[in-house]
């Protein structure tokens, strides 16, 4: 804005954006004798009570660790309330996945002022490779912040796949084993078992073959196919 100076002072209003981050103000003073002056200084735009959260970028299946959230009071009184850390996967409470139950999710904090407040969950991260929605929100009377995280879990153990066929024709009867599996390996986890059953690739040449035979347009590439 283009100020008026009136007894070495000018003066505008306006409304900050919700972000919480610092700003360079930079002004210039001109007379109309075409004397200047400059000016720069840097303000900060924060909130009473922040609320961030910290935790690794990912765990690993059955890891165990801390998520940590972090209650700051930026006002000159002490703010006291409650901190509620929220799990969730695709939308649903996914606490207990963490070893949490919903008593343990709620915290009490006092904080004196200009001073932080760190709560503190320990949890063992869950088996099976997903993404979690991590949420802090703190409340002081009428003061709320929160902030929320995506917490991916990653696999810790390398996946083997091993398969086992046999053909059947008729009524045959058969039994499939897998001679790996038949070793004894007290690390081994088996997690999933899968049957497929495919026709013969022959049986499926054999099908087609009348509509090759019977083919109503004469061409060379239909010539080659019928061989």
């Amino acid at each position: 804005p283009r100020l008026p100076i009136k007894n070495g002072k000018g003066v505008f209003s306006f409304r900050m954006p919700e972000r919480l981050t610092s700003w360079k103000i930079t002004g210039y003073a001109i007379t109309p004798d075409v004397k200047r002056g400059v000016m720069s200084f840097e303000a900060v735009t924060k909130k009473d009570l922040m609320v961030r959260v910290e935790m690794p970028r990912f765990f690993r299946e059955k890891d165990s660790g801390q998520i940590k959230a972090i209650v700051s009071n930026e006002t000159d009184s002490e703010l006291s309330g409650d901190l509620l850390l929220s799990v969730e996967r695709n939308g649903d409470k996914a606490s207990t996945e963490f070893g949490l139950t919903e008593a343990d999710l709620l915290k009490s904090f006092s904080v004196k002022p200009r001073s932080v407040f760190t709560g503190t969950w320990e949890i063992s991260a869950p088996s099976g490779v997903a993404v979690y929605d991590i949420k802090a929100v703190a409340r002081a009377g009428e003061k709320s912040d929160a902030e929320q995280k995506v917490l991916p879990i990653l696999p810790s153990r390398q996946r083997l796949i091993k398969t086992s066929f046999v053909s059947l024709d008729g009524n045959a009867k058969k039994t499939l084993e897998i001679e790996e599996l038949k070793k004894e390996d007290a690390t081994r986890e088996n997690e999933n078992m899968t049957l497929q059953i495919d026709p013969q690739l022959a049986l499926t040449v054999i099908n087609s073959m009348p509509l090759l035979i019977r083919y109503p347009h004469e061409c060379t590439e239909q010539l080659v196919n019928r061989y």
